[in-house]
């Protein structure tokens, strides 16, 4: 899928409660996608025309946004497949929501799609202080399995003091609930520096050109390729794949 087959959007406020070290929403110079949570139904159907795929809340937790139930049925209409990402613990009535918005979604040869971050499970706290803890992440991951709805997982960003044995078992403890993984960059802002500084750990700085964002900005990110092809040949070893994107293809 290239970047022409999806269109992104957001909602509700900037900024995220989870307040994650590796976040870059919250700089100043960052540039929201549009709300889509504020359109009306005509007008969703009307941008997402051309599109295969609508993501959105790309830069914040879904499940923390206000109305977010009416919003993802407003986003059933456009026909397309609805993909998200997130940390949040979903179960219960929850569960059951997002199973039937699935179900209306598949009649009509389209599903609804779901990617679980987990990024570290040693230490995870230190860069999600206030997220469910990944014990809490895998739980809902096999749920929205176990009611049909199609996930990945996503270690994104990868960060560098990730090590190759929480990647075999973050793989060991998921691959039974998911079609595979994603990986991604570190994007470099001042908290992830004097994270990684504290640590004492050595990092190659590059940049990319954010084609995601509307203005393609580019940006200081740091990329950590040994541990992908980790993650790309534990994934493989269980019948896995890692994908360049966030919607199975």
């Amino acid at each position: 899928m290239d970047e022409s087959s999806r269109i992104i959007g957001t909602a509700g406020e900037k900024g995220c409660k989870y307040r994650c070290v590796y976040c870059f929403t919250r700089e100043p110079d960052y540039k929201r996608s549009p709300r889509f949570d504020i359109l009306r139904t005509r007008d969703l159907v009307r941008i997402s025309c051309s599109s295969q795929v609508i993501q959105p809340v790309c830069d914040t937790e879904l499940l923390l946004t206000p109305g977010w139930k009416n919003y993802i049925d407003e986003l059933v209409s456009t026909g397309k497949i609805i993909s998200f990402a997130t940390k949040s613990e979903i179960e219960g009535d929850n569960i059951e929501f997002l199973k039937g918005i699935n179900e209306i979604l598949m009649s009509n040869k389209k599903v609804l799609h779901v990617g679980i971050t987990i990024v570290k499970l040693v230490g995870w706290k230190e860069i999600e202080p206030n997220a469910p803890s990944p014990e809490a992440r895998i739980a809902t991951l096999r749920r929205l399995w176990e009611n049909g709805i199609p996930t990945t997982v996503l270690v994104r960003p990868i960060i560098p003091t990730l090590t190759k044995h929480e990647i075999k078992e973050i793989v060991e403890k998921t691959y039974r609930f998911c079609h595979g993984y994603l990986a991604g960059p570190l994007y470099l802002t001042p908290a992830v520096e004097q994270y990684l500084n504290q640590k004492n750990i050595k990092y190659l700085v590059t940049e990319r050109i954010a084609t995601w964002q509307k203005t393609k900005p580019k940006l200081r990110v740091i990329e950590c390729s040994e541990l992908e092809e980790e993650l790309r040949i534990n994934a493989e070893l269980k019948g896995r794949r890692l994908f360049e994107n966030n919607v199975k293809n």
